[in-house]
């Protein structure tokens, strides 16, 4: 008998959804673990949706959905609706049972794994070359975006000027925006949970016929899909907050594919001249003494 189902309704607590869907991610198959991605990222408002809706706005068959929550122990979609109707927004996520260490770091490990499988070569060679091409890149983080892009723009900074993360501390982006075009390359780091600003935020930069990249969970995929490229980056986690290190580590995949283009002198004299311009101020540790080639790799 499901755990969920109306005979047992005099047992213990059944186990929160979000605990399901951690506990089964690894057993889950590819379009399985795409739906239950957008389901852990919208849960506030999933009880609100039919079926058919849910597997439209995740990317998957119906039939994708109702194999999900019978993987999940519900009979029908319905009997899920109790529970999706009883979390409340903002609240926080329970840890599983017996999560510990290692738990986590296999939930990492496979994290890291989809990551790949889904990643486009062709894709990435794209992108490297629309950042290292572009006028001006701005590589834009709402919420839990925002140290990703941060730390993706020190990144790239270094490999070329014109870099800029949005928003700025205490700015709107209005001003931002505004004179990005064409010529210019947009980096959007989408991942969950994600501002309601950032579809308006697409839309504007559509309007500008800005070029987009994207680092985002699946659920982020049909809302960027004439991005120039989209790197999943799976947040998936058994404890009580997502997971970024994925993106994180998508971030530093992409700029290091920048950063081995033989075509590009002047790249190579930024890093030079940022590299002098470290020793002058003394602003880092003495690991680099020694080296035959100090400016030959960005930090």
């Amino acid at each position: 008998m499901n755990p969920g189902s109306a005979d047992s309704r005099d047992r213990p607590a059944i186990p929160d959804i979000r605990e399901r869907i951690g506990g089964l991610i690894l057993e889950l198959s590819p379009q399985e673990r795409r739906a239950a991605a957008y389901l852990q990222d919208h849960l506030e408002e999933a009880a609100g949706y039919t079926s058919t809706e849910l597997a439209e706005l995740a990317g998957v068959s119906k039939a994708t959905v109702s194999r999900l929550f019978r993987s999940l122990g519900f009979e029908t979609f319905r009997e899920a609706k109790v529970q999706l109707r009883a979390v409340r927004p903002g609240a926080p996520r329970p840890v599983a049972p017996g999560s510990g260490p290692e738990t986590h770091f296999r939930g990492e490990a496979h994290n890291l794994q989809r990551a790949a499988a889904v990643l486009s070569a062709a894709a990435l060679a794209t992108a490297a070359h629309r950042i290292r091409t572009a006028r001006r890149v701005a590589v834009v983080g709402l919420r839990n975006g925002y140290p990703i892009a941060l730390h993706l723009r020190e990144q790239l900074v270094q490999l070329r000027s014109g870099v800029v993360a949005l928003p700025a501390p205490g700015q709107s982006l209005g001003e931002e925006i505004a004179d990005l075009d064409a010529s210019a390359l947009a980096i959007l780091v989408a991942v969950p949970r994600r501002s309601a600003a950032l579809s308006r935020l697409i839309a504007a930069l559509r309007r500008r016929s800005v070029p987009m990249i994207a680092l985002g969970d699946a659920s982020a995929r049909p809302a960027l899909a004439d991005a120039v490229a989209f790197f999943e980056t799976p947040v998936q986690s058994a404890g009580a907050f997502s997971s970024y290190a994925t993106a994180m580590s998508t971030a530093c995949l992409l700029a290091n594919a920048v950063a081995v283009d033989e075509g590009a002198p002047e790249m190579r004299r930024r890093v030079e001249l940022i590299d002098g311009a470290y020793t002058e101020l003394d602003e880092l540790e003495d690991e680099g003494r020694g080296r035959s080639n100090p400016a030959s790799s960005p930090r």
